[in-house]
């Protein structure tokens, strides 16, 4: 199976906006590698989207709990998500 490494922001850590985004997807079981990554803000709020195995960027989000997801899908169908959960302060 595939996997979603976050370095950045580190879950449950209180953070300032604009926050930054620093992941990387391996899907070793599927030959034709990682299509996109994309990261959730609250349910189908996507907030910004990579055709890439990794992101590196910053997301505007107003003071308060978030229960981000950072998922992706690999060129065989299977999907991995990796909660982050943060406050912004």
């Amino acid at each position: 199976m595939g996997s979603i490494g976050v370095s950045s922001p580190i879950d449950s850590t209180v953070v300032s906006s604009p926050v930054h985004y620093v992941a990387n997807a391996q899907a070793p079981a599927c030959s034709a590698g990682v299509a996109a990554m994309r990261i959730y803000t609250a349910p189908g709020v996507s907030a910004y989207t990579v055709n890439a195995a990794s992101l590196n960027t910053h997301v505007k989000l107003t003071p308060g709990f978030y229960n981000t997801v950072i998922q992706s899908w690999d060129n065989c169908g299977n999907v991995y998500t990796a909660p982050v959960n943060i406050t912004v302060h």
